[in-house]
């Protein structure tokens, strides 16, 4: 039987001899004929191998988390054991996993999710952050750190502004309740 992981392998590297070629940046101008076109091969080289590495890196979510699924019955620890097995840590695990996770919500957006910078991933995977904020980001496929913070930023004040406002109702609730009590016993004493 064939090796699930070499056919995933081999597919991937299918999806990027089919894709355009990457147009290089670099100003070859000063590189004599034959050194720039071997550079150019080798750039060509590592620019394909680099799209498959980060697109894989959501391939290695998803097989991680089916082997957690997998592992989660047996003793604590098995998973961890497992994967350290394998040379990843915890924090490369989590990064993985977290990926998958946002691939998971938005897998229209694959591959925007598949070169995320990890400083994105893990804004947008923290327990806290709001599920509106994380799609305002995918949605506008946001990769610098500045127009996160941008974006961050309005939704705390946007959650400051939520937030006095129901203190404001709650206090305002409070006082009328006290008045309501105030009259509610006047009256009681009134009858009785």
């Amino acid at each position: 039987m064939r090796d699930p992981l070499a056919r995933r392998f081999e597919d991937g590297i299918n999806i990027l001899e089919s894709n355009d070629e990457i147009k290089s940046k670099f100003d070859y101008s000063a590189i004599d004929e034959n050194d720039k076109e071997i550079l150019i091969e080798y750039e060509s080289q590592i620019n394909q191998n680099k799209v498959f590495l980060i697109r894989s890196t959501i391939e290695i979510g998803k097989i991680l988390e089916e082997a957690h699924q997998r592992l989660s019955k047996y003793k604590t620890g098995t998973f961890m054991a497992w994967y350290e097995n394998l040379g990843f840590n915890k924090d490369n695990v989590s990064y993985f996993l977290k990926r998958y996770s946002l691939f998971l919500r938005h897998a229209d957006k694959k591959n925007y999710i598949a070169e995320l910078p990890v400083y994105v991933v893990k804004a947008l995977t923290k327990k806290d952050t709001p599920d509106e904020l994380v799609n305002e980001v995918i949605e506008k496929e946001i990769t610098t750190m500045k127009a996160l913070k941008e974006i961050e930023n309005k939704y705390s004040q946007l959650a400051n502004i939520k937030k006095h406002s129901s203190e404001s109702r709650t206090k305002n609730t409070n006082i009328s309740i006290d008045d309501i009590c105030n009259v509610l016993q006047e009256t009681f004493i009134e009858y009785n």
